[in-house]
């Protein structure tokens, strides 16, 4: 379990290929990276990048942290790479689809989520994996 903490400016990750976002986290070979301003709801900066070529896919969790990333926005994940995320203090939202830049830019519109139903700031502690919907 890990605590949100709000700050001004964070930093998420978005596995990709080209200008998509790849189907599945674990075999991502490069990631979006995207600063976002959380007050205003912005993308302040975007850039690719690529991991490093022997990156397996648990060593890319530690080069996450390294680079300072706060979350993960992405489509398909294995329970196992969420736990991994979470114990970096990494959060993820999951089941997002298409362009890379029109993910982000949903991802804001649907309230900067940390999980499917929590925005990033309101929420004290929350578990791995997907919380059921009613």
């Amino acid at each position: 379990m890990c605590a949100a903490r709000f700050q001004r400016h964070i930093l998420i990750a978005v596995p990709s290929y080209e200008n998509r976002v790849m189907p599945r986290f674990g075999q991502a070979r490069e990631f979006h990276f995207a600063e976002v301003d959380a007050l205003g709801g912005r993308v302040v900066a975007l850039r690719l990048n690529p991991l490093p070529p022997s990156a397996s896919s648990l060593q890319t969790i530690a080069w996450l942290a390294q680079n300072g990333v706060q979350g993960v926005v992405c489509a398909g994940i294995h329970p196992r790479f969420q736990t991994a995320l979470y114990c970096e203090n990494i959060w993820v939202c999951w089941g997002y689809r298409g362009e890379v830049s029109s993910v982000i830019q949903q991802w804001l519109v649907d309230g900067m989520l940390v999980s499917r139903q929590e925005p990033f700031g309101t929420i004290q502690v929350y578990e791995v994996g997907r919380k059921k919907e009613n």
